[in-house]
């Protein structure tokens, strides 16, 4: 069997540490905790990043993530990059470093380092003050969104590349325009929609998680909104969801795990040198290892995290002759039912393709005629969109 090469892995800086106590965050409901521990020490960072030297593809990516990374501190992310100088050196090692962030604690020691060593920055902002604030507040009930915005000053200020991560609740699935309008307005331009669905001690879903009727309706507002602008020349947006829609017309991997074939293609390594199969399964069931004693390429490359990844194909029956299915896959395994396999979302994801087929399929049409050396696989289409 082929060796994969590593790409990318999530780092949990802070472990669960944050800042904020957002209602929705499925983090806190980890079945293992790391609350107590703190930042990742040098030690394990060291061990870390000589590693990923070693082993890693020749371009890769690092996504920074907690908790909330930015607690670690403006040093941490110095001595980051110090590491990678060193063990990187001779090597050829192509590295994307992407901070998530919620904004709410970036300091101005953070953004220089952000800006002087290229970082990309995924900030968390839900929409309007209202819309954001309902969910995203501080232990103490303060909502987050001034200071929020006030990093998104910070952060375009210096010209650093940001996207917007939105979380799509119960609340603001019905609010589609609105927090369109409100991204275009602030020249927000690389979006992700993220649709939350969580299940309480009791394993049923809660109420602000996003109903699959209006997570799909949200998509088609949100399309058509995007529609309407891009074919008018207006400057739209480029949005997650819309674009790996568009690749699967044009018969191309899909750039998120989301609608890959196959789960397990990255790692995600907690601050204390365990390491996971999945960002969103962080438990003991998919614990690899620890970096103090595995190899990172011999975790990612085990019969474990083979079995994890194989679980995708796993499908609910209806699947195997669904139209859509070269599209999703049947969906992440977080949100399928674990008797019959059916993905919570399935119709939301059919309601929008079919909302979208016909005008993605001659957009995928005008694409491969002005640009007619494309064969499919991977392609950056930034460009494009």
């Amino acid at each position: 069997m082929i060796r994969k090469p590593l790409n990318t892995i999530i780092v949990k800086t802070t472990g669960s540490q944050c800042n904020l106590s957002c209602s929705y965050c499925f983090y806190l409901r980890k079945e293992l905790q790391y609350s107590n521990q703190g930042v990742m020490d040098e030690k394990i960072l060291e061990i870390f990043i000589s590693q990923l030297m070693e082993q890693s593809a020749s371009t890769f990516g690092i996504v920074w993530q907690g908790g909330e990374p930015s607690l670690a501190g403006a040093g941490f992310f110095k001595k980051a990059i110090s590491l990678m100088q060193e063990y990187g050196k001779g090597k050829n090692k192509t590295i994307s470093n992407l901070l998530q962030t919620n904004g709410y604690s970036l300091t101005d020691e953070i953004i220089e380092v952000l800006s002087a060593y290229s970082f990309l920055t995924g900030l968390s902002l839900d929409g309007t003050e209202d819309i954001h604030d309902f969910y995203r507040k501080t232990a103490n009930g303060k909502g987050s969104w001034k200071q929020v915005m006030r990093s998104w000053e910070k952060l375009t200020a210096r010209n650093i590349a940001t996207n917007i991560l939105c979380c799509v609740t119960s609340v603001s699935a019905s609010q589609a325009e609105k927090i369109y309008l409100f991204y275009k307005q602030h020249q927000m331009l690389w979006l992700q929609f993220i649709p939350v669905c969580e299940t309480d001690d009791k394993g049923e879903i809660t109420d602000f998680s996003v109903p699959p009727e209006d997570w799909g309706l949200f998509m088609c507002k949100i399309f058509d909104l995007w529609y309407d602008d891009f074919m008018a020349n207006r400057q739209a947006p480029n949005i997650r969801f819309i674009e790996n829609a568009f690749q699967a017309h044009l018969g191309m991997n899909a750039s998120e795990c989301t609608f890959a074939k196959n789960c397990g293609s990255y790692l995600v390594l907690e601050h204390n040198g365990d390491v996971f199969s999945c960002d969103y399964r962080v438990d003991s069931n998919t614990r690899l290892g620890n970096i103090n004693e595995n190899r990172l390429t011999d975790m990612l490359n085990s019969p474990q995290q083979h079995g994890f990844g194989n679980e995708k194909s796993n499908t609910a029956a209806d699947c195997n002759t669904c139209h859509w299915k070269r599209f999703c896959y049947g969906g992440c395994p977080r949100y399928r039912n674990k008797i019959t396999h059916a993905y919570y979302y399935c119709n939301s994801w059919k309601k929008f393709l079919i909302h979208s087929e016909s005008r993605l399929i001659e957009l995928a049409g005008n694409f491969r005629q002005n640009n007619p050396h494309f064969s499919g696989g991977t392609l950056d289409l930034s460009g494009y969109f």
